[in-house]
């Protein structure tokens, strides 16, 4: 599925990345118990995202995979415990926008707050996580509606994200 979702982000974006996106790479973060208990409206225990720019043009894409916790907006809900993916788009900085990565479907994006070799720090308000195929789904990766969330994860091998694409 996520190979459907990519190949079918490919060939609906009516734009080309542009160059200056996100930087292509694999991070990771597993958030411990202590840090949950600490944050108990965030709704990932893990996150991982793979960015890699597309081998035929100038086209940038990312996959996120998420370990969705017990608690927060997920705790009731059937994604609660679920590991759900989400493939992306990404873009460079233009018109007072930084860079960042968008759901197809207007099903949110993440912005790079900041980027460097050993880490990538994401922003939301607004990510809509899993099911991509009917637009709406599975949960948002904002902890409280239309309210910024930062997730900072680490820079790891690209062998950690095998099997993302």
């Amino acid at each position: 599925m996520r190979n459907t979702i990519c190949t079918s982000l490919m060939a609906l974006l009516p734009f080309a990345a542009m160059a200056d996106g996100p930087a292509t790479g694999c991070f990771e973060r597993t958030y411990s118990p202590a840090h949950l208990a600490d944050h108990p409206l965030q709704v990932v225990s893990k996150l991982r995202i793979l960015i890699w720019d597309a081998p035929t043009n100038d086209d940038t894409f990312a996959v996120i995979e998420a370990q969705m916790t017990r608690q927060g907006h997920v705790a009731a809900t059937p994604a609660a415990g679920q590991r759900i993916t989400q493939g992306l788009f990404c873009f460079g900085p233009a018109q007072g926008r930084p860079a960042g990565c968008a759901v197809d479907c207007d099903g949110g994006s993440f912005e790079v707050a900041r980027q460097s070799k050993q880490e990538l720090v994401i922003r939301t308000s607004y990510l809509m996580m899993g099911d991509a195929d009917n637009c709406n789904g599975a949960t948002d990766l904002a902890e409280i509606p239309a309210t910024p969330v930062s997730y900072r994860l680490n820079a790891v091998p690209m062998s950690v994200c095998e099997g993302l694409r």
